[in-house]
């Protein structure tokens, strides 16, 4: 597997730059959790592979509130992710894609919010699957070169309910710097 190949046919070039800085910032945080838990070669070969691509649906969304494009929400693109991949023959890699979406989506937090999504869990499931996504947290797409403090990720986690702040703390434990 190429990530760098798979992106470059599936990411528009105006969202380029952002996808790819934040996937780099996001694989190479995952593989220093990965190095200190002394996870084997192959188990960080697919964490690799995978945090390079557990964005690679965000050319079919809208990356804009306003949605001029008038294109899916946001908050879908690991699904347009999931399916990518589950194409190219990767479905434990759209597996992240699926289920990285903040600490992981559940059915209840689906129905409570009221979220564009089918109605079904969507939680990491692996260890590699929880590593990418508590990584992820760490770095946004608006700013692409900043890494937010545990403080800022549980603030903003909070604002999900008490639930998501708990599983937060939970990967936090296992992964915390």
């Amino acid at each position: 597997m190429n990530p760098i190949k798979i992106a470059l046919t599936h990411i528009p070039q105006n969202l380029w730059q952002i996808f790819f800085v934040h996937s780099v910032l996001v694989t190479q945080f995952s593989l220093q959790i990965a190095d200190k838990m002394g996870l084997d070669e192959q188990t960080k070969k697919f964490i690799e592979e995978a945090a390079m691509l557990h964005d690679i649906g965000i050319g079919e969304v809208s990356m804009n509130k306003e949605n001029p494009q008038n294109k899916p929400p946001y908050i879908q693109h690991g699904l347009f992710g999931q399916k990518i991949l589950e194409e190219l023959g990767y479905p434990a890699h759209a597996a992240v894609c699926r289920n990285h979406i903040g600490v992981g989506l559940s059915k209840e937090i689906i129905l409570r919010n009221k979220l564009p999504l089918p109605c079904e869990d969507m939680m990491p499931c692996t260890l590699p699957e929880e590593i990418i996504t508590y990584a992820d947290l760490f770095f946004s797409k608006s700013d692409i070169y900043y890494k937010r403090t545990f403080a800022e990720v549980e603030a903003k986690i909070g604002t999900y309910g008490g639930d998501q702040l708990e599983k937060l703390r939970e990967l936090h434990k296992k992964f915390g710097e």
